[in-house]
Order: structure tokens, then sequence, then C-alpha cells
């Protein structure tokens, strides 16, 4: 597991297993937040989290307030 650096409101880590990357992140705050994506990483797919709807865009995160994202990363 590693931990992406974000502000005090944002849970970021990816993880991996058996050659799959996955991209985590978490709102936390009880409001929106745009999270950017470390310029190097790249976003394959987005992994459905029943119950959530994130969006995303370009190089950047869309959360509603206590949000979460899951992405396979290329």
């Amino acid at each position: 597991m590693t931990f992406l650096d974000t502000n005090e409101d944002i849970l970021a880590f990816t993880r991996e297993k058996a050659g799959e990357k996955l991209l985590f992140v978490f709102n936390l705050h009880r409001g929106p937040q745009t999270v950017r994506l470390p310029k190097a990483m790249k976003i394959a797919e987005t992994v459905p989290m029943p119950g959530f709807a994130p969006e995303m865009e370009g190089g950047e995160i869309m959360l509603d307030a206590l949000d979460v994202f899951c992405g396979r990363v290329a």
C-alpha cells in the first residue's frame, strides 16, 4: 500500500496485488472535493463502488461529500 500526498480531507492510496494496481480515493469532507492525479498516473478504467458516484475527467477526480473512487491504474 502506497499513500499519496493529499490534503487532510482526502485519503488516497494505491494497492497492488498479482500485477494489478488499484487507486482508492476517499473524500472524508462533508462537501465536494476535486483531486488531481499525479502526472505519471493514468487510470485504465473506473471500478464501480456500490452507492458511490464519483466522476473522472482528464486528470481530475470529482467527489461528492463522503464519496469514494476506485480505479485500475494503467
